[in-house]
């Protein structure tokens, strides 16, 4: 079972544009970046809700971190390293996205490939700039060089001499081990975020407030799975993956996720009686008829076909929840 990495950040605490900047990025691809595999939001919300924001990351072999503890770099193994930490950041700010912490702890190694840790990824703005990127781009390259922890500059770095472009990893010296506390496999961040949930539901209880409505369903926390063919509803052709064909339409409205099929499709048709143009049905993403259910609106849909339905859906007063998905196919 393949393993990954759980980002949780407390929906209080969590940056302007978080679960955005997520989003935009979990629709692209880029070999120096590791990849988002889900991100969105779980929890009671209101004043009174717990609620946080997630993001499922592939799982890094190792860590540049632990290789520094070894001292600096030669300029040849600091050359593939920033040849690679340059490439992942010249894609992010050409999409409008900064990686705000170009840190050895946030640098891996996934396979073959050298990339950014994409958990850190804000959108550009005051306070996530493409300058404070390659500001600390050049500090990194003192780090591994062994010279200044810092530079006076700001602007982007050009290559080092003989720089690659997109680089195996560092030939002759391995990064270090992943961090085990950073890591769950697949299974194990569903039912870790599902029991913070719980946790999350039980502390409101306990502190007296006025009559409220029952907290909305938690989206459930799984990665990406197959689900059966859907009739498709009309795409328009976007690239959503560097060098890779457009096929747009795998994107989902999910707005209810239930343990039993029965009190989904019990949902579905109370969704059918009071808004039948929103075409309701339940989708088993294990397959086989296996839970959680997820009540999904208007069938698979482009990226902006998605958000538009969203839209639509809370003006007619769906869950706050709800959410997009996007499936393997």
């Amino acid at each position: 079972m393949q393993p990954a990495v759980l980002k949780l950040v407390a929906g209080h605490s969590a940056a302007p544009g978080q679960l955005a900047a997520w989003e935009r990025l979990s629709g692209l691809s880029h070999p120096n970046l590791t990849e988002i595999l889900d991100c969105g939001r779980a929890g009671p919300m209101g004043p009174a809700g717990g609620h946080f924001l997630y993001a499922v990351l592939e799982y890094p072999d190792e860590y540049l971190a632990s290789a520094l503890e070894g001292g600096p770099f030669s300029e040849s193994d600091a050359r593939d390293v920033l040849a690679a930490v340059e490439a992942g950041l010249r894609f992010l700010h050409a999409h409008g996205l900064a990686q705000t912490s170009v840190e050895p702890q946030h640098i891996v190694a996934v396979g073959d490939r050298i990339k950014l840790s994409s958990d850190t990824v804000k959108p550009l703005g005051p306070e996530a700039t493409e300058a404070a990127d390659w500001k600390a781009c050049r500090a990194l390259r003192d780090k591994l060089l062994g010279g200044p922890e810092s530079a006076p500059a700001v602007t982007p770095m050009a290559p080092l001499p003989g720089s690659r472009g997109i680089l195996p990893p560092v030939a002759g010296r391995a990064l270090g081990p992943p961090e085990p506390s950073r890591v769950l496999p697949v299974w194990g961040y569903a039912a870790f975020a599902m029991m913070l949930v719980f946790l999350l539901l039980t502390a409101v209880r306990r502190k007296p407030a006025p009559a409220a409505p029952p907290p909305r369903p938690a989206p459930y926390l799984a990665a990406q799975a197959p689900v059966p063919p859907q009739a498709p509803v009309p795409a328009v052709q976007t690239a959503r993956r560097t060098g890779q064909p457009a096929d747009p339409s795998r994107w989902r409205v999910v707005a209810y996720t239930y343990l039993r099929r029965k009190e989904a499709d019990h949902q579905v048709a109370q969704i059918n009686a009071k808004l039948p143009g929103f075409v309701p049905e339940v989708l088993s993403p294990k397959g086989g008829g296996q839970p959680p259910y997820l009540v999904a609106l208007g069938g698979r849909m482009t990226r902006s076909q998605a958000q538009t339905l969203r839209r639509q859906a809370l003006a007619k007063g769906l869950p706050h929840g709800t959410y997009l998905r996007k499936f393997s196919n």
